[in-house]
């Protein structure tokens, strides 16, 4: 119960927390070390998968992944975070957390600081595989991780996979972006909204 409540709380919690962001767009076929980013200033969540159980090789535990469209921008970052209920002692490491697909999408990806284990390394394939990469002994039983994030330019998104790796690979459902573009009326409404600013400085500029 107490791991349950947990995404609650760490899910409350981005809502009130200001922290500061990076932008280092990783592109296919590279990998480096994890943004630390920030909470949208502004986003609601559109998907949700609530609680969902994972086992793979000797590690077993929840996951919860979200999709949220940022307020300001429209655009959708696919947020993550497990646990690893397995003994620390003698149960396993998830080593990988692998989300598909985001060929074709910029791709800011991190974790956002709330609490928990972070990944020492992320990357994204060529084909579009985000892999969020425990390094040493990996996410031990025991622990939570941080909640990790991929922050992308989609307006969109679909059914995807979410893959947790121990010493062997176990695939669920998850969420992934799709192509697409805003639809007219919000375009339209971008469009009247910049005129509106462009009269207002020219009125400034003219008195």
């Amino acid at each position: 119960m107490m791991r349950k409540i947990s995404y609650v709380f760490v899910v409350l919690a981005l809502l009130v927390i200001a922290l500061p962001a990076a932008a280092n767009n990783l592109t296919p076929g590279h990998n480096g070390a994890p943004d630390i980013l920030a909470a949208p200033a502004g986003f609601n969540v559109i998907a949700n998968t609530g609680i969902q159980n994972y086992t793979t090789g000797d590690a077993f535990g929840q996951y919860v992944m979200q999709v949220w469209k940022d307020t300001s921008t429209g655009f959708l970052d696919f947020i993550i975070q497990f646990n690893n209920n397995a003994s620390p002692v003698t149960g396993g490491a998830i080593f990988t957390v692998s989300a598909a697909n985001f060929s074709g999408f910029t791709t800011d990806v991190g974790y956002i600081p709330v609490g928990g284990v972070a990944p020492g390394n992320v990357a994204l394939t060529n084909s579009g595989t985000v892999n969020f990469n425990f390094t040493g002994d990996g996410l031990l039983g025991g622990n939570v991780s941080q909640v990790l994030a991929v922050y992308t330019n989609a307006y969109f998104f679909k059914p995807g996979t979410l893959s947790f790796i121990d010493s062997g690979v176990d695939p669920h459902a998850g969420f992934a972006p799709q192509a697409g573009v805003p639809e007219p009326t919000s375009l339209m409404l971008l469009g009247t909204g910049l005129l509106g600013l462009g009269n207002l400085v020219r009125r400034k500029l003219m008195s």
